[in-house]
Parts: structure tokens; sequence; C-alpha cells
């Protein structure tokens, strides 16, 4: 396809239906603020977007609705609690959006075109909340419920159709095969999905309206096993294949 604007992990990646971006990371010397994009439908490098408003690695959040995404939690240096958002289908810098309860790095974020769901984290211990937004406007994050295992985000991607959010493996700080959801709309605790053909952590994540496929992760060394849910259905996943490399964190 092309080559991302600078070699990087720990960070987040969001798309709507046309452009995709990756926020933030790691270069191996540096945390970064770096926005890159590459438009879906085509092929060729990345391109400057612009830039969040802080550095910012360890895995934060990230996911979109069809105009906005959005960057939350994660390492700069400390963990933080902020929230940004971008504009995807213009360029420009990070913008402030408001603020989880808490602040963390390893967490899940998912969500539909109205919600945005984040949970999870490291603080250094382990946490099973959850939290939400409207991610068509500005403000804190509010209390949705709780996961039903405390953990550090397992997929890195968005695991969600437009009425499920799904959480798929994690590290307590062993990697975990728990996979647990939450209907979108509402709010309450995670409900038992099934579990992960192994424990797992950092996988990549994507998702259609019917599948989420979830590949690679730290099992506790990188794996290149892919394997797919239906979102709204329950059971364990299955496998999808494998990908040309082991990696995790991607």
């Amino acid at each position: 396809f092309g080559d991302a604007t600078v070699a990087v992990r720990q960070g987040c990646a969001l798309s709507s239906a046309t452009r995709a971006l990756h926020l933030g990371g790691f270069d191996g010397s540096n945390r970064l603020n770096t926005i890159g994009y590459v438009t879906i439908s085509s092929t060729g490098n990345a391109v400057d977007f612009g830039d969040l408003s802080q550095t910012c690695i360890g895995h934060p959040a990230g996911f979109a609705s069809a105009t906005r995404g959005i960057n939350a939690a994660g390492e700069s240096p400390g963990n933080t609690n902020e929230i940004e958002y971008v504009t995807i289908a213009s360029t420009g810098n990070g913008v402030d959006f408001g603020d989880m309860t808490y602040a963390a790095q390893g967490v899940f974020g998912g969500g539909s075109s109205t919600r945005g769901i984040i949970a999870a984290g490291l603080t250094p211990s382990v946490l099973n909340n959850i939290e939400y937004i409207t991610t068509a406007s500005t403000g804190n994050a509010q209390d949705f419920g709780d996961l039903t295992q405390a953990r550090r985000g397992g997929a890195k991607g968005q695991s969600s159709n437009s009425t499920r959010m799904v959480f798929y493996g994690g590290q307590t700080p062993t990697a975990v095969d728990t996979i647990d959801y939450v209907t979108i709309a509402t709010t309450g605790n995670a409900t038992d999905f099934g579990n992960a053909a192994a424990g797992v952590g950092v996988p990549a994540a994507m998702a259609d309206s019917i599948r989420a496929v979830f590949a690679g992760g730290d099992a506790p060394s990188s794996v290149n096993t892919v394997n797919f849910i239906t979102i709204l259905t329950q059971g364990d996943a299955v496998d999808f294949g494998d990908a040309t490399i082991a990696i995790a964190g991607a």
C-alpha cells in the first residue's frame, strides 16, 4: 500500500469510510505527537495530517464516527486522562474534547456513530472501568459500567459495530482469553461473550457490521494467529488464518 510517515509503535489508529489515521507512538527514541493519514481507496504513502496537543504512547484508545476521530488516555510521559479529537475529512491539529475520570494507558476503544467507549487500563493496577462519550459533542467521559474482568486493554483497533462493543483479551499482566461485550446505546456492566483461542494481549483489531477480526498479539511473545467472532452472537473465537509475521501492538 505504501509507508507510514514514521516507524512507530504504541500509538493508535482510527478511520472513517474514506480516510485512515495513525496518531502518536514511540519511534524507538522519542514519544511523538504526529498524525498521519492515508486515503483508503487508493494506495500510496501516508501524508502529514497535523499534531496532537501532547505526545502520546502506551496504547491509547482510538475510535471514530463518520466525521470525528478520537484519541483518549495513554502515556505522556505519565498516564493521562486527556481526550482529543480531529475532524477526519480535513487536516489539522488535535483539539481538546474533555477528560476521562481516570488516567491510564493500555485502554480499549470503540463505539458506534454516536457514542465512543473507553475501557480498562493500567494505572499501574489493572482496571475494569468502562466510560463513554458522545462523539459529536465535547465534554468529559461518563461512567458506563464495569468489565467482567479487570485488565490492561487487549485489542488495538475498533472491535465494534453500531450495536455492540467487544473487549477481546488483555493482560493482568498475564495474557487472558476473556471476551466480553456491552450494548453501546445503553449503559451497564459488560456481559461474557466467550473466549479467545488463547490468552492474548494487544492484537490488531478490525471490524465491519458483522465480524470482528483479531490478528497477532502478545501471548506473551508475539504470535501470527488471526481469529474472528461474529459480533451479534456469543461464542468463542474461531480461527481465520495466519498473519505473514508474528507481531504485537500494531
